[in-house]
């Protein structure tokens, strides 16, 4: 290496080729006096002594970078998100056993102040639902439920065929479940859910004519539950469950 590709740290006092330093216009040589690990050691000590300033700068850096190139940084953005999805999955999860109610009153005030960004978000997670025979099939059976409920038993034969009883049947049946506090009231509010004793995501099934169908809409299987609980408990067993095989 030549005497002139190396340059004296004028806070080591070590000799480093050129490349261990950063590049400084302003300098005649067009490299800083500081190697880049004794750089980077004092940027790190200002940062911490100037937070919020350093703060404010990282900000303004990162917006002129993006209008610079905002399709670089998107597609950056992106490649992180999807690297990340996991543990960011999981982190969520963590924070949601540690505190269901914080977590959900979280969730829900990110709705009310994002209300565009929601609609979108809502239905990006429709069409992933529905994307499949089973997913589609479940999203029009409750759907058709919660309108048979609301409107009265005019509406929704279609959905009291499929699974052989009316909708006078399940309200009956959801009243006579109902726990104490609970009305139909709170359950049209969103207050209560109809809850799937053993859910329907372990059910094997994928038209209505499959056993597993019949099993997971019998009335057996429904139970009202305060909105709370039924979020928490997702999609947990709380007795081994055998799905039926597709004939």
């Amino acid at each position: 290496m030549k005497k002139d590709e190396e340059y004296e740290c004028k806070k080591c006092f070590q000799i480093k080729p050129l490349k261990d330093f950063y590049n400084a216009k302003r300098n005649k040589n067009g490299k800083q006096h500081n190697c880049k690990t004794c750089q980077n050691e004092q940027n790190k000590e200002w940062c911490i002594q100037h937070s919020e300033k350093a703060k404010a700068m990282n900000r303004k850096q990162k917006a002129r970078a993006y209008s610079s190139n905002p399709d670089k940084f998107k597609e950056r953005n992106r490649q992180q998100y999807l690297k990340h999805a996991e543990k960011r999955k999981e982190s969520r999860k963590i924070k949601y056993r540690e505190d269901p109610s914080k977590e959900y009153t979280a969730t829900k005030k990110w709705r009310l102040t994002h209300p565009e960004k929601q609609k979108a978000l809502a239905r990006r997670n429709q069409a992933t639902r529905t994307s499949t025979v089973k997913g589609k099939l479940m999203y029009r059976m409750a759907a058709s439920v919660r309108y048979s409920l609301k409107n009265g038993s005019k509406s929704g034969k279609k959905w009291e065929n499929l699974v052989g009883y009316s909708v006078e049947d399940l309200k009956d049946h959801l009243k006579k479940k109902f726990k104490n506090g609970m009305n139909w009231d709170l359950f049209m509010q969103g207050k209560i859910h109809i809850d799937h004793i053993i859910p329907i995501s372990v059910h094997n099934f994928e038209f209505p004519t499959d056993i597993d169908f019949k099993k997971c809409w019998a009335l057996a299987n429904l139970q009202p539950m305060w909105a709370m609980e039924n979020i928490i408990k997702s999609n947990k067993l709380s007795n081994p469950f055998q799905p039926s095989l597709k004939l």
